[in-house]
């Protein structure tokens, strides 16, 4: 028996199946073929939303202080664009905290690891090296092994 690596589309339909569950365990390749997936998305409304800004470079170089700078960079966004970053980033939210709880739970740890993100400069590297780990290889206190195969070849 072993942990047989997910591919991208079958990491897709198993995060979008399980988007908002924190219960269970999710693999390595599940997990970064889903970030992959998130960081995709993020390019793909991103770029359009923020092209405005772009549209005329030199209007932003009048501004005479910070608070000018930024309320001409919000009326360039307008509010369809600034609308659609703030849905990108409550699914952004929606679509990698329950993952990344899982894949904690695949390492052996408690989801409320996912807090150690929010310890300055050192928190976000600490979360990454604890994403990076591999699966326990027996069943844990959070369930079974994911993805597993029979035999090995």
């Amino acid at each position: 028996m072993y942990q047989k690596t997910v591919g991208f589309i079958q990491a897709i339909k198993m995060g979008f199946n399980r988007f908002l569950s924190i219960s269970g365990r999710s693999s390595r390749s599940e997990f970064w073929w889903w970030y992959l997936f998130i960081v995709i998305i993020s390019y793909l409304v991103t770029i359009p939303a923020l092209s405005p800004l772009f549209s005329d470079p030199t209007a932003f170089a009048t501004a005479a202080n910070p608070t000018e700078l930024y309320a001409k960079m919000f009326a360039a966004l307008g509010t369809g664009s600034s609308l659609a970053l703030f849905l990108l980033w409550i699914f952004e939210i929606l679509a990698m905290v329950p993952i990344t709880c899982r894949r904690l739970h695949d390492t052996g740890r408690g989801a409320g690891w996912f807090f150690i993100s929010f310890v300055p400069f050192i928190g976000g590297i600490w979360l990454f090296i604890l994403l990076l780990l591999p699966s326990e290889p027996q069943t844990n206190r959070f369930g079974e092994i994911p993805n597993l195969a029979e035999s090995g070849w």
